[in-house]
């Protein structure tokens, strides 16, 4: 019988950022905002944009697609210049709306950065769109307050000088790929949860938001039948799965392979359940 004693919930904004939905936007001729963890920071210079970023990069977009139903399209960049940061490739997937930015041409970037296990590449994001500066050989267009009459040349060099290039941001990002036995998943994950989806609520190119009936919770203790659960996007409507989570208030899932096993694979589905009765 089920034990259900623990709140089950996605922090909202978790929840928009990773099925792709994103915020209105806001007017150019406004103070621009970055939202850092509750604080929010007015942007009214290139200073501001550089402390509330954890990359800025130069970048041309290579290739565009539509991500979701929600008009949110992944640009693929290929980096020029890093400006504040270190992405470690030579390309990155920044998403946001249709036509924030363009195939063929150069930017200049403030970009949020995090990782998810349902996503096979890290994720970057403006903190605005309208710090989104394009770049035409050695001018700048964009927002005033930050290009301030500067070419780019003297922009790089300012956001090289800046002391805020310098404060890089740590974030505790921790992704294991895969489990290397069963019991190590299972000891791994604070959740062991037997789930059938029952409503979609939002979908993109790698997840399908659920609401998901609860079905048994093998370990970990929940207080309520269903929850609001992000999935790979293959997972289907009306089928059983079992799920590994972990975490105590942004549930994820504890590995990017072998966290959700439907019951059609039933050796798989029978080795779970055999070593979690052990």
């Amino acid at each position: 019988m089920k034990q259900l004693k623990k709140v089950f919930t996605m922090a909202t904004l978790s929840l928009l950022v990773i099925t792709g939905c994103t915020p209105d936007h806001r007017d150019a001729s406004l103070h621009i905002t970055s939202r850092e963890g509750e604080t929010v920071t007015a942007i009214t210079n290139v200073d501001d944009a550089v402390k509330a970023s954890d990359h800025v990069v130069i970048g041309e977009v290579v290739d565009e697609a539509k991500f979701s139903s929600t008009n949110t399209y992944r640009y693929t960049v290929a980096v020029k210049t890093e400006l504040k940061g270190n992405v470690n490739a030579k390309s990155i997937d920044v998403y946001e709306a249709k036509d924030a930015l363009k195939k063929g041409k150069e930017y200049l970037l403030f970009l949020e950065y995090w990782e998810h296990e349902l996503y096979p590449r890290p994720v970057y994001t403006p903190i605005g769109e309208e710090t989104i500066i394009e770049i035409d050989k050695n001018q700048l267009r964009g927002n005033e307050n930050i290009v301030m009459n500067r070419k780019k040349d003297d922009m790089v060099t300012y956001i090289q000088n800046s002391p805020e290039a310098k404060r890089l941001t740590k974030k505790n990002v921790h992704i294991v790929e895969k489990a290397s036995s069963t019991e190590e998943l299972i000891d791994q994950s604070d959740f062991v949860l037997h789930v059938m989806p029952v409503e979609v609520v939002h979908e993109n190119e790698y997840v399908k938001t659920v609401t998901a009936d609860i079905l048994q919770a093998y370990k970990g203790e929940l207080d309520q039948d269903s929850a609001i659960i992000n999935l790979p996007a293959d997972v289907e409507v009306g089928k059983e799965y079992l799920v590994f989570l972990k975490g105590e208030k942004d549930f994820r899932l504890t590995t990017r392979q072998g966290s959700v096993i439907s019951k059609d694979h039933e050796s798989q589905w029978n080795d779970v359940l055999n070593s979690i009765n052990k």
